[in-house]
Parts: C-alpha cells; sequence; structure tokens
C-alpha cells in the first residue's frame, strides 16, 4: 500500500496523474492552446467561460486599450513548490505591466465535469515567506538596440517557518539568462511558448513563466540567501518605459520583487558618453571615459518602485531650499531657462513647506526631469520626478509630496491609492489652497454616475478610480481635517510617518495614527467616506423665524436619506438676507433628522446648503431654500 501511494505522489508531481475527475495532465497542452486562440481571437466572453465559477476572471474589466486581449501571452507551468496542489498546474497570463498598475494574472488549472477550468486565481501579494531587503543591480544600456542588459544580485530574508519557494515578479518582457544562489549557479527553467523543462529531482533551481520568477528547491531553502540573475529586454514600451537615442527611462517592475513590498537599492548605470544617468537615493561615484558615462546611486530607503532615466540632459536651472538649504535641480534635453526655474523656485518652496509641516526630507537634493513624449504625465522617484513637459509646472510639488507619501510611507497600490489621496491633499488643498480646483472636483464625483469607495481605487489610469482616489480622497481628507482641526491633521498625519516608515501601509494604518494623535476613535468617519461609496441625500425645511429683540431666530429642520444608516454630517448653511447680509453656520447632524436654531442680526430671505466647501459630501435635494 506504501509502495503504490508513494507512486501514485510521484505521478502527480510530474503531473502524469489522473485528476479525481479523469482528466490526465496529457490533455493539458489541448487546453492550454484553447485557451491560447481564445486570447488571440480577443473573445472576453469565451474565455471567462473558462473559469470554474462565473465571476473566476474577474479582471476581464481592465481589457481595454493596451491591456486589450490579444495583446497577452498565455503558458503553462507547474505550480510553485507549497502554493498548488501536488502535480497541479497553472496558466499565466502576461505581457508588459505598467508601473503602480495592474499585474500578469495567474490561474490554477482545475478539473472539472466537462474539462478542464481555471480556479481562483494567485493573487500579486499571496503570502510569500521571505523579504527581498536589498538589491545591487548594475545596467549597461543600449540605446540603438532599445536593450537593457542587467545583472542583479539581491539579499533575501525568511520572514515565516514554512517550505514554499521564493516566488516573485518581473515584468515578462526581461529575459532571465541564468540564476545563481549563493554564488552558485543553479539551473534556469523557462516555461515559454512549448517549452516544458524537466524538472530537477534535487538541488535548486529556478523558474521563469511570464511575468513570474521562483525558487525552490528539494529542500527548505536557507533563512538568508543571496540571489543572482541575469537578465535583458528590449524596452520600447510608449509613452511608459523605453530606450531610444534620445533617453532611456525604466519604472515599470524592472527588478523582481515580492508582491511589491519595499526593499533598499544599489544600481550602476552604464551609458554613453554624452549622457547622465540619474537613480533613486545618494550619488556614490561616476566616471566619464571615451565609452561610456558610469554612475552609481544608492536608496537606503526602502520604497515599492525603483525607478531611473538617462540622457543627454542639461542642467537648466538650480537653487536650494530656504529651510534646509536642499538642492533643487531642473533637468531638460533643450534647455528653457526661464520655465526650468520657473519649476525650481515652485519646488523649493514646496520643499519648504512640506518640512515645516510634515517631517524632514530624506535626501540630500530633489531633481525634476522633463522628459518629453511621456504621455501628459509623470511618476514620482523620491528623490526626484520625471514629467511631461506638458504639466511638469502644476504637477512638479504633486510629485515632490509623493516622497512622504508613497515614499516614507510606502503603498504597494495593490489594495488602495492612499497616497494619492495624501498627496493630493498635501500639495492642492493644503500648499496649492486648491488653487488647481481639486475640492470642486472631488465633490462633483459623487454625480458621476458610477463611483466606487476611496478606500477600494487602486488603478489610477481608470477615471472613476483616479476621480474618487485623487480627488474625492483629497477632499474627505480635507472634511476629517475640519473634523478634528488642522493642527490635529498634521499631528497624525507626522505620526503616520513615524509608525509606518518603510512599510507597505494602508488607510487603516492612517486611521491608527489618526486615533493616537486625537485620543478619539474616528472609525465611523473612515466607514462613512473611506470604506463607502454611499452619499446621502440632505434635504432643509424651514420650520420657523421670528424676531427676537434686534435679532432674528430661525428654526431648520435637516433630513437625511439614501445610506444604508444614518451618517454623521458637518453640515455648512450660509443664511442670506435681502440686502446681501451672509451668516455662516456650520452643523452636525448625527441622525436621520435633527432641528437646529440659529440667532442672526437680519431677517433671512435664503437658504444656501453648500456642497463644496470641505465640510461634508451630500446630495441636496434643493441647494437654495428660499425663506418667506
Amino acid at each position: 500500500m506504501r509502495i503504490r501511494l508513494a507512486l501514485f505522489v510521484a505521478l502527480l508531481i510530474w503531473g502524469l496523474a489522473p485528476s479525481p475527475l479523469g482528466h490526465s495532465a496529457s490533455d493539458l497542452p489541448s487546453f492550454l492552446q484553447e485557451v491560447r486562440r481564445i486570447v488571440k481571437a480577443g473573445d472576453v466572453g469565451a474565455l471567462r467561460a473558462l473559469g470554474e465559477k462565473p465571476d473566476t476572471l474577474h479582471w476581464h474589466i481592465w481589457l481595454r486599450e493596451h491591456d486589450r486581449l490579444p495583446n497577452w501571452s498565455v503558458d503553462l507551468f507547474p505550480a510553485p513548490k507549497g502554493y498548488g496542489k501536488p502535480g497541479e498546474w497553472w496558466l499565466i497570463f502576461h505581457k508588459f505591466q505598467l508601473v503602480e498598475e495592474l499585474c500578469d494574472r495567474v490561474h490554477p488549472v482545475v478539473p472539472a465535469e466537462g474539462g478542464w477550468r481555471l480556479g481562483t486565481e494567485v493573487p500579486e501579494d499571496v503570502a510569500v515567506p521571505f523579504r527581498i531587503e536589498q538589491h545591487d543591480i548594475e545596467i549597461w544600456f543600449e540605446p540603438k538596440a532599445r536593450l537593457a542588459r542587467l545583472r542583479n544580485t539581491f539579499t533575501v530574508r525568511r520572514v515565516a517557518p514554512d517550505d514554499r519557494a521564493l516566488l516573485m515578479r518581473l515584468n515578462a518582457p526581461y529575459k532571465v539568462k541564468s540564476a545563481k544562489l549563493n554564488g552558485e549557479p543553479i539551473p534556469l527553467l523557462v516555461f515559454e511558448g512549448e517549452s516544458r523543462p524537466q524538472l530537477p529531482d534535487r538541488g535548486a533551481w529556478m523558474g521563469r513563466a511570464g511575468g513570474l520568477l521562483w525558487l525552490q528547491s528539494d529542500k527548505p531553502l536557507p533563512d538568508s540567501m543571496r540571489v543572482e540573475i541575469e537578465y535583458e529586454g528590449t524596452i520600447w514600451f510608449l509613452p511608459n518605459d523605453r530606450i531610444s537615442e534620445k533617453y532611456a527611462l525604466l519604472c515599470s517592475y524592472w527588478y523582481p520583487h515580492i508582491g511589491r513590498l519595499p526593499a533598499r537599492h544599489r544600481v550602476t548605470m552604464h551609458v554613453p558618453p554624452d549622457w547622465i544617468a540619474i537613480g533613486q537615493g545618494e550619488l556614490q561615484s561616476e566616471a566619464r571615459n571615451e565609452t561610456e558615462y558610469r554612475a552609481t546611486w544608492q536608496n537606503d530607503l526602502p520604497v515599492c518602485f525603483f525607478s531611473v532615466v538617462a540622457g543627454p540632459f542639461q542642467v537648466a536651472a538650480e537653487t536650494r531650499s530656504k529651510r534646509t538649504g536642499r538642492l533643487i535641480r531642473v533637468y531638460q534635453l533643450r534647455v528653457e531657462r526661464n520655465r526650468a526655474e520657473q519649476l525650481a523656485r515652485k519646488v523649493a518652496q514646496g520643499m519648504d513647506f512640506f518640512e515645516e509641516h510634515f517631517t524632514p526630507f530624506p535626501y540630500s537634493h530633489y531633481y525634476l526631469v522633463e522628459t518629453p513624449d511621456f504621455g501628459f504625465s509623470g511618476l514620482e522617484a523620491y528623490s526626484f520626478t520625471f514629467l511631461d513637459p506638458a504639466i511638469s509646472l502644476w504637477a512638479c510639488t504633486h510629485e515632490l509630496a509623493h516622497t512622504w507619501w508613497g515614499g516614507i510611507v510606502p503603498n504597494t497600490y495593490i489594495n488602495s491609492i492612499w497616497n494619492e489621496s495624501m498627496t493630493q491633499y498635501s500639495d492642492s488643498v493644503l500648499f496649492q489652497n486648491n488653487a488647481d480646483r481639486t475640492l470642486d472636483i472631488g465633490a462633483m464625483t459623487i454625480n458621476t454616475g458610477h463611483t466606487v469607495p476611496v478606500g477600494k481605487a487602486n488603478v489610477p489610469r481608470d477615471t472613476t478610480m483616479a476621480l474618487a482616489g485623487y480627488m474625492r480622497g483629497a477632499y474627505v481628507l480635507r472634511m476629517l481635517e475640519y473634523e478634528i482641526g488642522r493642527e490635529k491633521m498634521l499631528e497624525a498625519m507626522r505620526l503616520f510617518i513615524r509608525k509606518r516608515a518603510g512599510q507597505a501601509s494602508e488607510w487603516h494604518h492612517f486611521l491608527e495614527a489618526v486615533n493616537e494623535a486625537t485620543g478619539e476613535d474616528l472609525s465611523w468617519f473612515f466607514r462613512q467616506w473611506i470604506e463607502s461609496a454611499e452619499t446621502p441625500r440632505l434635504e432643509v425645511r424651514l420650520l420657523q423665524q421670528q424676531a427676537v429683540g434686534q435679532q432674528w431666530e430661525l428654526k431648520v429642520e435637516l433630513r437625511q436619506s439614501g445610506t444604508a444608516t444614518p451618517y454623521r454630517l458637518r453640515v455648512p448653511l450660509q443664511l442670506r438676507g435681502a440686502e446681501g447680509q451672509s451668516q455662516l453656520e456650520i452643523v452636525v447632524l448625527k441622525q436621520a433628522t435633527g432641528q437646529f436654531t440659529f440667532r442672526v442680526p437680519f431677517r433671512v430671505k435664503k437658504i444656501d446648503l453648500l456642497t463644496a466647501t470641505g465640510h461634508t459630501l451630500i446630495r441636496p435635494a434643493d441647494s437654495s431654500i428660499a425663506v418667506p
């Protein structure tokens, strides 16, 4: 009996035993070809029908524009050790993935009536018993070939006592060429196209399929490891990552990562001799000769996203912040001095403001690199940013604020874009005093017909999620400021930085900081405005107005509806007289209905229900009430 059981287990491990429903792994190549046919045809309906359940393939909602189904590839590979059942095979749908956005999709292949099906997705943030602590990366750029050759040696530490593989992600266009473990070469098995390499029966080996990279062994992996991979990629994914004779930019998962969790890194870049190369952190060394320019940068701040930029950029302007003397520098391909000086001055002002109100900036400098044809976009890199010149003047301090929200306190963007809310609030509301009308747009997001909770917005490229995560998120933070006061708000933000520096964080971590700073439980606020997309409808009804001495007494009733339970609302009412007099009243409604009495020095002729002041988010039955 033991011999037969051992044989059956061995067959399962090699994928040869029949499934409980009678399917054999020998059927899997046919299933793979069918999936590839569906993907090539762009048949989203047929793809969804392959799911084990109707909602198994939920990511079909993103299959548009660059994410259209025919742009994906599909490969089959054995489940990495410890993450699937014995003998289980996984399918990976892969393509170039944009930074802070989506990921390759991985599904186990499961037996079902009528054939194989795709099981529940293996999430990008699946629990892995290791953490990458430090990367040491060397990059050789070949602009004419649009090629980057890379060698990455990274240190890994065990954080959980189980025998799972070290499971990582690396953007699919990067082709891994070799692997080493603690300095010794190990087999590299690539599951791509029709390749089905035989699994080693002993020792450690590395697997690669689409955007997945994993390391496993017949014995438990060491508690600490030094892993080295050599890889390369032809990079031309406009308007984002690119290598060309004009300039080079890498920002989208060009290094192995575990669920986008933060790590420190050091990067050395080799570029043409007339170029410069900028990485995150502090410049360690540089050298230039007739054949190349070489620069090494070290970032000791653990961050989720690494970026580098290189090209024939020139210093167009520089200045220093007043408070701490940080060097502010603007780089351009073609110098436009006046605009560059404007940029430098604005960044320096932002630096002074954020350091005064938050915590010290963690680097000696901040660079702004203008990268043309970047799709009216930009990206924070914490010690620098790169921006399309079309938006650099209004976006430069937004990207600077990300050094605190996303840099010092990291965010993976897998669950939410809380740091975009915090950044938009810090820059547009606090620093620029709503000059870009963030509050107005935030208030309008409840009228778009479809929205998501602020805490569930996690894809910046999606308009609905961006409006919720950036604009309504910033608006809600202004509401929180009115609820607890400016000083307590800033104290909570500073406390959030101190408590969560270097750790991937979410909205609930900020709630903990708010509660500690205020000594109160603000869970109700986060439930209403962060976790829910409901917005109450509010009606104002006049009850009575009468003269009381030389003043007028006004009684009104506020009634809310449209939410599962009554919200706690901070409602601004503007009381107006016939001759232009006005008085602002802020009332707090805690129940479905409440009555309020006001004393004013004039007869009230109109009550305006203000909806974009940052005090609350409501749908008014009537925004203006005439008083007879």
